[in-house]
């Protein structure tokens, strides 16, 4: 006999808060003004893993009830890096993240020329129950030289705030043995930083609440250098600058 009170599987389910509209948003933004199309455009055309209108359905604060479930059994076992968040709001970081890197990577191709690919566990754009903490992109110069860099997004101020950033459990460690550069856009303020991991120091925190008591390594921002945001092609040019990429097309 059905269960009078379970919802139809093609119900949609509204699980965004004010800050993750926010963050959607700013994501469109990105994508809109940057590439020139459309946020769902751009998804559709990426040739994700994941399914293409589940990830629309979940930025646009509308998965059906069994697009929740799939996530809830991919998801939903990840405590340790979903802290707080719900599997939904743990999945919409992801695509959110995913998004922005992947816009950010074609314009370091076309407008730099530089060679890029996605390195990290999740290159291929699934919903993975072991994820790793490596450097995300590998960059090429026109030269040859090849760097690992991590992009990593505020959208709250955190970091003009604090004067910090903190990485979460072995992240900051990957990336000092991988020569890692931390680049880091501040989408509140509009403002961006480039830092060689090897040139900071960290400090070690053995239960950071924000992580659920979790382990994580904090890095002064108090004498880094943030930059306007006014378009793209700024934070690339800062980025061959910080390479010496002196032969880029840029």
């Amino acid at each position: 006999m059905k269960d009078s009170n379970q919802k139809p599987s093609n119900d949609r389910i509204h699980f965004q808060s004010k800050k993750y509209k926010r963050k959607v948003s700013l994501c469109r933004e990105f994508i809109e003004h940057n590439l020139g199309v459309k946020l769902e455009e751009f998804i559709r055309e990426a040739n994700w893993a994941e399914n293409a209108e589940l990830c629309i359905h979940i930025l646009n604060d509308c998965p059906t009830v069994d697009e929740e479930n799939y996530v809830n059994t991919k998801l939903g076992s990840l405590s340790h890096l979903r802290d707080k968040r719900s599997p939904l709001e743990y999945a919409c970081d992801l695509i959110v993240g995913w998004t922005i890197e992947d816009g950010f990577i074609k314009l370091l191709e076309t407008e730099a020329g530089l060679k890029c690919s996605l390195v990290s566990a999740d290159k291929r754009r699934e919903f993975l129950r072991r994820p790793k903490a490596s450097a995300d992109i590998s960059v090429e110069t026109a030269d040859g030289e090849g760097f690992r860099f991590e992009l990593v997004k505020d959208f709250t101020g955190h970091w003009q705030k604090k004067k910090k950033i903190d990485l979460r459990d072995r992240k900051y460690l990957n990336l000092k043995e991988e020569n890692g550069i931390l680049v880091g856009i501040d989408f509140k303020y509009g403002k961006f930083f480039v830092l060689n991991v090897n040139e900071a120091e960290a400090e070690y925190i053995t239960s950071h609440y924000p992580y659920g008591g979790k382990p994580a390594y904090s890095i002064s921002l108090r004498d880094v250098k943030f930059y306007d945001l006014h378009s793209m092609k700024e934070v690339i040019g800062r980025i061959l600058h910080r390479l010496g990429a002196n032969k880029a097309k840029f």
